[in-house]
C-alpha cells in the first residue's frame, strides 16, 4: 500500500541512487572542464545582470535617488528568482522541466522561494524590508528576463556538452 511516507521514502531512495550514480560519474571528472562550465554560466549571469540593470534603468526609469528603492526591490527579486531557477538548468544535461524534472523536494523548494520572493516584492511585505511595493508591470519583464537567462544558460550548457562530450 502506497502512503505519503512510502512515497517519500521511495523518492529519497531514488535521490540516493541518483547521487551515487552522479558521484560515480564525476569521481574521475575533469576539474578544468567543470571550471570552464562555471565560467560560461557566470558569463550568462553577467549578461542577465546587465539586461536587468538596463530594463530597470531605462524602461522603468528607476534611475534616480527617489526611485532607488524600486531598483533595489527589482534587483532583489530578479537575483533570487534567477539563481533559484539556474539550479534546475545546471543540475542535468537535459532540458530542465521538459526532458528532466527535479525531485519533488527541489521543485517544492523552488516554488516556495519564488512565491516568497514575489510576495515580498509585489505586496506590502516589501515595506518590512524598507523596499517599496514593486510596480505590477515589472512582473512581465521579470518573466522575459528569466526566459532569456534560462535559454542562455541552456544554450551555453549545450555548447559545453557538445565540446566536451560530457556533463559535469
Amino acid at each position: 500500500e502506497q502512503t505519503v511516507l512510502t512515497d517519500t521514502k521511495d523518492e529519497l531512495n531514488d535521490d540516493i541512487t541518483d547521487a551515487e550514480a552522479y558521484y560515480n560519474s564525476i569521481k574521475d571528472s575533469n576539474p578544468a572542464a567543470a571550471a570552464t562550465l562555471l565560467e560560461a554560466i557566470n558569463a550568462a549571469k553577467q549578461v542577465k545582470d546587465v539586461l536587468c540593470f538596463l530594463v530597470m534603468w531605462h524602461i522603468f526609469k528607476f534611475n534616480s535617488i527617489d526611485k532607488a528603492g524600486f531598483f533595489q526591490c527589482g534587483w532583489f527579486m530578479f537575483g533570487v528568482i534567477s539563481q533559484t531557477f539556474v539550479i534546475h538548468t545546471i543540475r542535468t544535461p537535459k532540458i530542465p522541466f521538459i526532458q528532466d524534472r527535479a525531485s519533488k523536494q527541489l521543485t517544492l523548494s523552488t516554488v516556495l522561494v519564488v512565491l516568497a520572493t514575489v510576495l515580498i516584492g509585489f505586496t506590502a511585505v516589501a515595506n518590512l524590508f524598507d523596499l517599496p511595493v514593486m510596480v505590477p508591470s515589472f512582473a512581465v519583464w521579470l518573466v522575459i528576463l528569466m526566459a532569456v537567462y534560462t535559454l542562455l544558460a541552456q544554450l551555453l550548457k549545450s555548447i559545453y556538452i557538445k565540446i566536451n562530450r560530457e556533463w559535469v
